[in-house]
């Protein structure tokens, strides 16, 4: 098969996440792109970047079907719709995540997310014949791994464990399972970060599927957006909001590494990290949405970001604030569409670009116009200092 029959159109993958980390989901249901808990964690799936080694979890119609997607309206909640001649079965994909339980009225920054990724299965008419393949991946599919099954769960030693009620067979790193789902019929199967200690995840299901609802619902009715396309614009801020790293706020680049900006070609870089460029311009983006929350806690990233290579402000830091980000190439991937090669970490954090300056000071400006306290005597007053001691 040529690189272009092994891997979809990145236009065919629709996003899911729950502000720490994130999953890419193809058209025809396999996630071939995971990270839990945070954005540039080694990846649990990711055959993105490699179609024979990387990782990825596949649920899939036997024979032929057609689908139909779409999201929960309002939310990032996936619904993948797969139509088959015997009958119709909805796959809902989402990582869940809500405000913590002490958080005052308006504030939806300050997240709880236990680090899941949740598949439900609904049978909506018929029968529907499934089939399921799953096999995780362990530092960037550079080391081995062998599943066991034990207790409803599939795990191997520090990796995500896989809730299911399903007999898979194991061989290695890859388990396979055959399903059929009736009318009226639910399976839920739960990927944790950690293992569960009480409750199993896919007995809280139902009530973490409420609150990841309600989380986007309500964020996205905060948005003063009135004007053309407004459906567009609405899922653009929701979209960055999902791309924005609660723990710390600070926004991402991107939510992959190494998808080429020329297929076949080598630059291919690692974009999840905080470019303050991009950040400024989203959160100015937000900010006139009316989400002022988001940039007051961009300030306080910059705050510890910057406050730690000043007089020096770079370009980009980590997502908590790293300030360095050392580049290295994974030569054993054969990166997307046979794009090599594939980069963890930027060395572009090493760069020094002198109009970073006036983006920091333009990002200080919004929040003073919008009221927004603490800016004075902070990263803002010190930049500007710095700003004159560079210039003269």
């Amino acid at each position: 098969m040529s690189p272009a029959e092994r891997y979809p159109p990145i236009r065919d993958y629709a996003v899911i996440g729950d502000c720490h980390g994130c999953a890419l989901v193809s058209r025809d249901g396999r996630i071939d792109w995971c990270a839990l808990q945070r954005f540039d964690a080694d990846p649990v799936f990711l055959r993105l970047l490699d179609a024979e080694r990387g990782g990825f979890w596949e649920i899939a119609p036997v024979g032929e079907y057609r689908v139909e997607r779409q999201y929960l309206p309002d939310t990032a909640i996936l619904q993948t719709e797969f139509i088959t001649p015997h009958g119709r079965l909805r796959l809902t994909d989402f990582m869940p995540v809500g405000r913590k339980l002490d958080a005052s009225t308006h504030d939806y920054v300050n997240l709880n997310a236990p680090g899941w990724l949740v598949r439900r299965l609904e049978g909506l008419s018929g029968e529907v014949a499934l089939k399921m393949r799953y096999r995780p991946s362990r530092a960037y599919a550079a080391e081995p791994v062998r599943l066991r099954r034990l207790d409803g769960r599939l795990q191997s030693e520090g990796l995500p464990v896989l809730f299911t009620d399903l007999e898979f067979e194991v061989q290695d790193d890859l388990a396979e399972a055959s399903l059929t789902v009736t009318a009226g019929e639910t399976r839920d199967l739960v990927l944790a970060a950690t293992n569960a200690e009480r409750q199993c995840p896919r007995d809280r299901v139902d009530e973490f599927l409420t609150v990841t609802t309600a989380f986007w619902q309500e964020w996205l009715g905060y948005c003063r957006y009135r004007g053309p396309h407004a459906a567009m614009v609405r899922r653009s801020a929701l979209t960055l909001k999902l791309m924005t790293y609660a723990p710390g706020g600070g926004l991402v680049a991107a939510l992959t590494t190494s998808l080429p900006e020329q297929i076949g070609g080598e630059r291919n870089w690692d974009y999840r990290y905080c470019w303050l460029r991009d950040g400024c311009f989203t959160l100015y983006a937000l900010a006139v949405l009316g989400y002022h929350g988001e940039a007051s806690r961009f300030h306080d990233y910059l705050i510890q970001a910057c406050g730690r290579t000043l007089p020096e402000i770079q370009i980009m830091y980590g997502i908590d604030g790293e300030s360095h980000l050392p580049e290295r190439t994974l030569d054993h991937l054969s990166g997307y569409r046979d794009s090599r090669p594939v980069r963890v970490g930027n060395e572009a954090h090493t760069q020094r670009q002198m109009d970073i300056y006036g983006q920091v000071l333009d990002l200080a400006l919004l929040y003073r116009r919008h009221g927004v306290a603490g800016v004075r005597g902070s990263y803002a007053d010190r930049a500007a200092r710095q700003v004159s001691v560079t210039f003269g």
